[in-house]
């Protein structure tokens, strides 16, 4: 039996430099719902239905410095993730991998924020699309 009962923050890192413009593109080109912003501290968290994402800014001392700039491993699912990548690549987004259909069926696509972040947009593939395994 599981003892964990939910994922409920999911983090991201950012030098004190990036830190304005990567929390206003998770606000502003991802849309996502401001629940905090708190620039002394540098923390900025979004929710996503029950789910929290904080952007944390970090100084070079700090520990988690080596954590800016990395491959997430965050999927955000959207609708279309075409129309997705157009809309926020508008909004100064860098597309790193274009959207491709994947062996099993979905669409994925990869964007990196302002501080180096890299997140993957995920469209679903409809059930009946799905190949058979």
């Amino acid at each position: 039996m599981s003892i964990v009962v939910a994922v409920t923050h999911l983090r991201l890192f950012t030098r004190p430099g990036d830190w304005d413009r990567t929390r206003e593109f998770y606000e502003q080109a991802l849309g996502l719902s401001v629940g905090l912003i708190d620039s002394e501290t540098g923390v900025a968290m979004f929710s996503i239905g029950e789910l929290k994402l904080l952007v944390e800014r970090v100084d070079d001392e700090d520990e988690a410095r080596d954590l800016v700039g990395r491959f997430a491993g965050i999927s955000f699912r959207v609708k279309d993730v075409e129309r997705a990548c157009t809309l926020i690549e508008s909004r100064g987004a860098v597309i790193t991998a274009p959207a491709a259909k994947q062996p099993w069926g979905d669409t994925l696509a990869h964007v990196r924020d302002p501080a180096g972040n890299t997140i993957t947009l995920i469209e679903f593939a409809p059930p009946h699309a799905v190949p058979p395994v």
